[in-house]
């Protein structure tokens, strides 16, 4: 029963991979086996297993450890000074999913980004809508935007869970959704972070038609089955943000 679960996860990692080397493509960036990616922000690795499994040259960096990926294809972010442990201009690709929203230092995260990556490489990034109808953590209504205690208390004590809080108490659940404000999430303004991003790389592009043409998930499956005008700005706004850059030549 493991052996399948775990089989079924590598699928869909490696389905995650070949739509996200299509989604590039009609960005205008063709994604050769001899380009060198990196997972920013790549948790247990997988999306880092599927590339390599499709015979990309693909690494993966985090501030946690990663024991499914050995010493060669994966670096441990240190905070002191902050850096990502890779050469200037080493890598073609950086993507990095749900990351971010919890950056504290994000305007430092994106100039780190821009220096590792080549001239001419490619960012994309997706992270989910601060105005997303559940936030995408702590599973409250709004919580990316309204983050007053009694709003957090409200939905406690109506038995609003996410995955780890099954079983706590209300107040329990309450205590830790205002820690995590406090030190696991960071949302910004997409103005806020045009800004970071126009300062360091001087172009950003909020993908849309390219993310409903190629990507898995229910709502990309929503545009393809149903082409409603204006349906990419409402995955935007309430959904997530997808967001792609150019390191110029």
């Amino acid at each position: 029963m493991e052996d399948a679960k775990k089989e079924l996860a590598n699928d869909y990692y490696i389905m995650m991979a070949k739509c996200m080397v299509h989604m590039l493509q009609d960005l205008g960036f063709k994604l050769k086996k001899n380009m060198r990616i990196l997972d920013f922000g790549c948790g247990n690795g997988e999306l880092v297993q599927a590339f390599l499994a499709l015979g990309y040259d693909a690494y993966g960096a985090d501030i946690i450890d990663c024991p499914t990926l050995d010493s060669s294809r994966y670096q441990k972010i240190e905070f002191n000074p902050y850096q990502l442990p890779f050469d200037k201009d080493y890598f073609d690709l950086v993507y990095s999913s749900s990351v971010f929203e919890h950056t504290q230092n994000t305007e430092e995260c994106f100039r780190e980004v821009h220096r590792v990556l080549k001239p001419g490489g490619v960012t994309i990034n997706s992270l989910p809508s601060r105005y997303r109808i559940l936030e995408a953590h702590m599973h409250v209504p709004f919580g990316g935007i309204i983050q007053f205690p009694m709003w957090f208390k409200l939905w406690a004590f109506l038995g609003i869970r996410n995955e780890f809080q099954r079983g706590l108490s209300w107040k329990e659940v309450y205590q830790r959704n205002i820690g995590y404000c406090k030190t696991g999430i960071n949302y910004h303004s997409y103005k806020d972070l045009k800004k970071m991003i126009m300062s360091t790389f001087g172009n950003i592009k909020v993908v849309k038609k390219e993310y409903i043409k190629n990507m898995p998930g229910g709502a990309a499956k929503i545009g393809r089955l149903f082409p409603i005008p204006g349906y990419g700005n409402l995955i935007f706004i309430f959904r997530q943000w997808e967001l792609f850059m150019v390191k110029d030549s």
